[in-house]
């Protein structure tokens, strides 16, 4: 993701996806981050986000840097 390689399981029918707030540092795509947003788990609980990114492409596999 953003030029770094990064080693994670991808569900493609996910709906969204979601990543730590130092991953989101460290890519350098923290401008990108738009709004709180809450969240309710499969358990019932609700959290909060530190917000949302929309249209960050990624490519999986190797080679497509």
């Amino acid at each position: 993701m953003n030029n770094h390689i990064i080693e994670r399981l991808v569900d493609t029918r996910a709906s969204m996806s979601i990543i730590a707030t130092s991953v989101v540092k460290e890519l350098g795509v923290m401008h990108l981050v738009t709004r709180l947003e809450s969240y309710k788990k499969t358990s019932g609980v609700v959290t909060q986000t530190m917000g949302g990114i929309n249209d960050f492409p990624i490519h999986v596999g190797e080679n497509n840097m």
